[in-house]
């Protein structure tokens, strides 16, 4: 039987991601794979994912990320990919590239395209149009618990 993904991954599933993702070919000690092998990836550990997915995975990760995913940051998402919400604050946080704890523009931009690849469903809306939507205290800035609760009530999981 599958693995039912919208699920939480346990510690046992956890330690079965790291060991195939250290056997890609890919792999190097310095604790990353190149994103040819992000679609081998998800396919070793059955990750259902349409063919438009898994080629927004690897084009994310050559325009985003210099080509490849470390280790590391792999394992944050997977630690969260059971709900599209967990792993966008996860994500907001990591895109928070300033550290001020606000979502700008640019990060806003970065952290959709991600998202997106995940769940297409996702509105495909500008800055402006988010800021109105996420900007609960009316500040005129998207803190990042404001846009993990903006994501949350616009995913379907």
């Amino acid at each position: 039987m599958p693995r039912d993904w919208s699920k939480p991954l346990t510690e046992a599933e956890l330690e079965n991601l790291k060991t195939v993702f250290r056997s890609m070919p890919s792999y190097k000690t310095g604790g990353h794979i190149e994103s040819k092998d992000i679609i081998k990836m998800c396919e070793a550990v059955d990750y259902p994912r349409t063919p438009d997915q898994l080629s927004a995975y690897k084009d994310y990760l050559d325009k985003r990320c210099g080509g490849i995913i470390t280790l590391d940051d792999y394992m944050e998402t997977a630690k969260a990919i059971h709900s599209i919400s967990a792993v966008a604050r996860k994500r907001a946080i990591y895109y928070d590239k300033d550290g001020n704890g606000f979502i700008s523009a640019d990060e806003f931009d970065e952290l959709m395209e991600l998202l997106s690849t995940h769940d297409p469903s996702l509105p495909n809306i500008t800055y402006a149009e988010f800021v109105k939507q996420a900007d609960t205290d009316k500040d005129g800035r998207i803190s990042i618990d404001e846009c993990g609760k903006w994501i949350e009530s616009h995913t379907l999981s």
